[in-house]
């Protein structure tokens, strides 16, 4: 096997030797792709790897638990308990002694920023055992919500239990949307911290600008127009512009018109001004900021 890096997950690892043989622990890993001659690439990176058989070693070794007698039983409720897999795993004895591990697997989805930490989640918003340096994430962010990550009686992270809040839900329901867009390259994440008291998501780009997306995919907000006609709008900009935000700052997909807000243009403005004083150029000549707030964008269908 080998491992595919388009999704580097930074993680820790042990320097401790494996308590059994590695040969004793045989792990079927998700497939992102097969390569040449065959080989089955994973998107797992080597470090999560080596973690998941360390544990799973460990239990088969019985330091987990030194009373119970059953390994596969160890070894199968310390695979329930790793984050990684959806449900039960399954767990079976292979030829040459071998401990066979395998099941659905949990695929990250994003990394949910609250304050100053992050953790990544996957589809069904439960927590995955993988922590990101900050400048270090490759996957869509959900940013600001409202609760915070599950955790156990203990204190630590519950990777049994999912993110609770509408807001993260929401969140990945529109990441799961955007992602499938030909522009899902220029998608960066999800702001929800409005969503709790509005119902509003935003989506947050890799050019540092904001696209009001508004209530959810499957459940629009009162007065809004349809997730197919918010979707629509981004098509237009895109094919136009190539760029989702048509090149503003702020812009607001969820009504018949696309909308632009002036007054995160005219912050871009005094950005331009300045500089133009720094050049030199008259007063007479300088752009002037706008006096409207949000005004619709001209050559729209009506």
């Amino acid at each position: 096997e080998q491992y595919a890096a388009q999704q580097p997950l930074p993680g820790g690892t042990r320097d401790e030797p494996l308590p059994a043989p590695a040969t004793q622990i045989e792990i079927a890993w998700p497939i992102a792709s097969v390569g040449e001659g065959g080989k089955k690439i994973t998107w797992v990176p080597d470090a999560q790897r080596e973690e998941l058989s360390l544990i799973a070693a460990d239990a088969l070794a019985g330091d987990l638990e030194r009373f119970t007698s059953d390994p596969i039983e160890r070894v199968g409720k310390a695979m329930a308990t790793s984050g990684w897999f959806v449900g039960k795993p399954v767990i079976s004895r292979a030829a040459g002694g071998k401990v066979s591990i395998g099941g659905q697997w949990r695929v990250p989805a994003a990394l949910v920023r609250k304050g100053e930490s992050s953790q990544l989640i996957c589809w069904n918003a439960m927590p995955m055992p993988v922590k990101a340096a900050a400048g270090e994430e490759k996957f869509p962010v959900i940013v600001g919500p409202a609760l915070s990550t599950p955790r156990t009686a203990m204190g630590t992270v519950d990777y049994d239990t999912a993110w609770a809040g509408e807001d993260i839900a929401a969140s990945l329901e529109l990441l799961a949307l955007l992602l499938r867009q030909p522009w899902a390259s220029q998608v960066a994440g999800v702001d929800a911290q409005q969503f709790s008291a509005d119902r509003t998501l935003t989506i947050l780009t890799t050019m540092g600008t904001r696209v009001v997306w508004g209530g959810r995919v499957s459940r629009p907000a009162l007065g809004e127009v349809s997730s197919d006609q918010k979707l629509a709008h981004i098509q237009r900009l895109f094919a136009e512009k190539q760029r989702i935000d048509a090149g503003y700052p702020l812009i607001y997909v969820n009504n018949n018109k696309l909308q632009i807000d002036i007054s995160a243009t005219a912050q871009a403005l005094a950005q331009v001004q300045a500089q133009a004083v720094q050049e030199g150029l008259p007063a007479s000549r300088l752009p002037k900021p706008a006096e409207q707030t949000k005004v619709a964008l001209s050559n729209q269908p009506q």
